[in-house]
């Protein structure tokens, strides 16, 4: 069974307790996960995100934005956001109905990271726009390499069959006066 990070999340807010604690990572002997951690850092539940998925609610949407549009969404840890929303979900009588789940391409998704940790100040419509220009550019492989996205691929270089060089045929005696010194006795 696939325990995905978004389920565990919406599973956790929509239990209807504000006491619930946020799950814990949680793997079996095996090794496969059992609950995954939606508090990692760098996981794909990033602030951002989990904000724009209650869109589709009008009241909540516009408390969010009241709030939380700006610079300081990104200095707010995850846990207080997610505790926070939890308690928003419940006071504003949400269902799992109400969320909104935007599709994004994965390499569009990757570089617009990238972008975000290099220029932290930029709006999300300039960055967008940034990403459209490395799109539309001749010297985007460039880009994707200097941001360690894309690997460069080696050319693969074949072999060929080595013929031997056969000069013009000597006698050994000719061989032996041409290569040794011959010592008389």
């Amino acid at each position: 069974m696939i325990h995905i990070p978004f389920k565990t999340f919406i599973n956790w807010a929509f239990d209807g307790s504000k006491d619930t604690p946020i799950p814990k990572p949680e793997t079996d002997s095996a090794g496969n996960v059992i609950t995954p951690d939606i508090l990692k850092k760098s996981g794909p539940l990033n602030q951002r995100y989990v904000i724009s998925m209650f869109m589709k609610n009008p009241k909540m949407c516009l408390y969010l934005n009241k709030h939380f549009n700006n610079i300081n969404l990104w200095y707010i840890d995850k846990e207080t956001l997610f505790k926070f929303l939890k308690g928003a979900i419940i006071d504003f009588k949400m269902r799992r109905g109400d969320l909104l789940f935007l599709k994004t391409k994965k390499n569009e998704e990757v570089l617009m990271e990238k972008l975000e940790e290099k220029f932290p100040l930029l709006k999300y419509d300039d960055r967008k726009l940034l990403y459209e220009m490395i799109e539309a550019s001749p010297e985007k492989n460039s880009v994707y390499n200097s941001f360690g996205l894309k690997r460069v691929s080696k050319r693969k270089v074949k072999k060929e069959k080595k013929i031997k060089k056969t000069g013009s045929k000597t006698s050994s005696k000719n061989f032996l006066k041409k290569n040794f010194e011959i010592v008389a006795g």
